[in-house]
């Protein structure tokens, strides 16, 4: 099942980024099983607290790309999203 889902993800011409000429790569066959996945706490012997956050920067929605990728977080194509589906 994994390698199958890896295959296809590579393989989907629709998740090829011609503007920075880059296709879709799985670096992992448990996609299944970390997709959901959004982040962790960890906390090392000092007590100091370490977070993995997973940011959307990007989106594309029916062909239409919303979002830039930045050094700012979080993301930013809120409003042109939310204008798209409302028109929609």
């Amino acid at each position: 099942c994994n390698v199958c889902q890896a295959y296809f993800i590579r393989s989907d011409l629709q998740m090829y980024d011609e503007e920075q000429d880059c296709p879709a790569t799985v670096r992992s066959t448990n996609l299944c099983h970390e997709l959901g996945q959004v982040s962790y706490i960890f906390s090392d012997k000092t007590g100091t607290l370490t977070q993995n956050v997973m940011e959307l920067k990007r989106i594309s929605v029916a062909g239409r790309i919303f979002g830039e990728v930045t050094t700012n977080p979080g993301f930013n194509g809120t409003e042109a999203l939310r204008s798209a589906t409302l028109l929609d």
